[in-house]
């Protein structure tokens, strides 16, 4: 039994407070019969006071919470938003924990911090959604950050407030608290948001974009890993590699100039083994979805022996792309037929020769098309930050950003961009939406409302066309009158 300095009986004995015989600081604890059904038998606490009349409010307070909680019905005497995440975030699927996680990091924990959930109320609720519209973070580098300049994305709130007001169920459905507080509804009309069409919310890549800056730069990659002189090298050139005993192995070009022979040609990018791969590893992953519009999150968990060539009945190669159950993201197989006939084939075994120069391995058909380069996880598992590299070379482009006209909203360029061009060509190209939903891994309602706008150019083509062999044609005189008032035709 544990002697005390002081003690006193509260509520006929009901509640205890005390202070230990061996403190130092002579602050007043708590102990009373736990009366909820998950934690110990008794509930001890420290006051944090020093005097009694405040350790004798403070106990008395903590009791009649714990009393009231139990006449609720609820089986915890107090649960953080932190610790309600820590419980619940397996009960999202893989793309939702990892968002909650993050806006916890980034945003909850800020401003939620230690309070207790089943004392946070519908107005609480509406605060911090005011908070957070002026308080703008980037999600990965949680530093203050407004992708517009000057509002916040309507669906990224709403994402956050989706995921949030699940959590608050899960904490209800488990008896952790009473009541799930009211979300705010009309996020669109509040100051500060804004809301772009869904085919909007990333910036596109427009015709001119494609042939005048991706294609160049993705074809001048292409020449580069063409020239010999400029490809690693063995360190016994006359000999094999090597890589299972790992004494004859490919090394960059400019180690070699260095070394060897300081009178050779060389290339600061395409002759260093490192930077090099980056180059091919976005020129592949690049043009495999302009040439399938699979996803990037399917293309990155691909393996070599899903990359394959058919021949058809005529004599026609055609590369196809398998995308297991695994690997796809609404958990379908199918097969993806790429545009360019072998062509994507023919770049894929080049591919595999680059990987051969970069990680001196064999290359099986069992492993991932695009390794990771990772120290740790070097070659054995799969790239997972792929989207570094795209933004690299996006901005090297030239192609990182972009503002909207009307709003002045900034959308950023993706890997995801390439997958909307290629829907988008295929749509102009006439395309029904049912064989474009199954090559893309989507439905038709989707493409639609994706892609509206870029079906709308279809149609228009198509009209236009129609209409033309009926039109008349204006005089000279009523010409230059309208063309005062017209604009152009995106």
């Amino acid at each position: 039994m544990p002697s005390y300095k002081r003690f006193e009986d509260l509520m006929d004995g009901d509640i205890k407070i005390y202070i230990l015989s061996g403190s130092k600081n002579n602050i007043w604890q708590v102990r009373f019969r736990n009366p909820l059904d998950s934690g110990g038998h008794y509930i001890r606490k420290s006051t944090g006071y020093k005097n009694k009349e405040g350790a004798i409010r403070f106990a008395l307070d903590l009791y009649n919470e714990y009393s009231a909680r139990k006449n609720l019905g609820l089986s915890t005497g107090r649960i953080t938003l932190g610790q309600a995440i820590f419980r619940f975030k397996n009960e999202f699927d893989k793309v939702g924990k990892l968002m909650l996680v993050k806006a916890y990091e980034t945003y909850w924990k800020d401003f939620f911090g230690d309070r207790d959930l089943a004392k946070v109320r519908t107005d609480d609720i509406h605060q911090y959604f005011k908070w957070r519209v002026k308080n703008a973070k980037s999600l990965t580098t949680n530093k203050a950050w407004n992708a517009s300049g000057k509002s916040v994305s309507v669906s990224t709130l709403k994402l956050e407030r989706n995921l949030l007001r699940r959590t608050f169920n899960f904490c209800k459905s488990a008896n952790l608290i009473l009541n799930v507080p009211s979300f705010p509804r009309k996020l669109d009309q509040w100051s500060g948001t804004h809301s772009l069409p869904t085919n909007k919310r990333r910036a596109r890549l427009t015709d001119d974009d494609y042939q005048k800056v991706v294609l160049p730069y993705l074809n001048m990659i292409e020449r580069c890993l063409k020239v010999p002189k400029w490809k690693p090298q063995l360190q016994d050139p006359t000999a094999p590699p090597d890589f299972q005993s790992r004494t004859n192995l490919y090394e960059s070009r400019l180690k070699t100039k260095n070394s060897k022979e300081r009178g050779r040609d060389t290339h600061k990018i395409y002759c260093h083994q490192r930077v090099r791969y980056d180059y091919a590893m976005f020129w592949f992953f690049t043009t495999l979805i302009l040439n399938s519009g699979v996803r990037p999150s399917e293309v990155s968990k691909l393996k070599n022996k899903d990359i394959q060539l058919k021949r058809d009945k005529n004599g026609l190669f055609y590369t196809i792309i398998n995308i297991d159950r695994s690997v796809s993201k609404v958990r379908k197989h199918r097969q993806a037929i790429c545009r360019d006939f072998g062509w994507s084939y023919e770049r894929y075994l080049r591919f595999v020769a680059e990987k051969e120069y970069r990680f001196n391995k064999s290359i099986d058909p069992e492993d991932w098309l695009f390794p990771s380069t990772d120290g740790k996880n070097f070659y054995r598992k799969r790239r997972e930050k792929y989207l570094n590299t795209m933004r690299r070379h996006f901005k090297r482009m030239g192609l990182h950003i972009k503002e909207d006209d009307s709003s002045g909203v900034k959308t950023y360029f993706s890997a995801y961009s390439f997958r909307a061009f290629y829907i988008t060509m295929r749509l102009r190209n006439g395309i029904g939406l049912y064989e474009l939903s199954k090559q893309v891994g989507t439905s038709p309602k989707t493409i639609l409302s994706q892609y509206d706008g870029n079906e709308n150019w279809s149609l228009r083509d198509r009209m236009v066309a129609h209409l033309e062999k009926d039109v008349g044609q204006f005089s000279d005189k009523a010409h230059d009158d309208l063309k005062r008032f017209a604009t152009d035709w995106d």
